[in-house]
């Protein structure tokens, strides 16, 4: 069991799936492709808010992105600058990662990176939102 994750226009309490030409693709990740879905396992998506420092973020009990499950929340540009932040220092720690989810790649760096474009994509449109089932 995990997360199913959307980030895009709210309609309503859910977020449609989209695709973006201009969104990243990542090595091992044939399902979701360049939409703005992601479906990590539980324990994936609390190892990678630990280790990227964005666990206030998604988990705190009154603020949190993903405080409820199910939910769905407005984005901000301030949830947008926390994760380039996050994925500033990231890439600074880590210079030589690649991003991706096959042996050898960084999975943190991918999972950023997805996070910044569609967290990007959604302010640019009516409704920003992150929800999860």
């Amino acid at each position: 069991m995990g997360w199913d994750i959307f980030i895009g226009q709210a309609r309503g309490r859910e977020v449609a799936l989209a695709e973006a030409s201009d969104a990243p693709r990542f090595d091992g990740d044939e399902v979701t492709g360049q939409s703005n879905a992601r479906h990590p396992s539980y324990s994936d998506w609390e190892t990678f808010v630990d280790r990227a420092g964005l666990r206030r973020l998604f988990f705190d009990p009154k603020v949190g992105l993903m405080r409820s499950h199910p939910g769905c929340y407005r984005l901000t540009r301030r949830h947008h600058a926390e994760v380039g932040r996050a994925r500033s220092e990231w890439e600074r720690a880590h210079p030589h990662a690649y991003p991706g989810f096959g042996h050898g790649q960084d999975d943190v760096l991918a999972r950023l990176i997805w996070l910044d474009f569609w967290i990007g994509w959604a302010l640019a449109h009516r409704s920003p939102s992150i929800c999860n089932h």
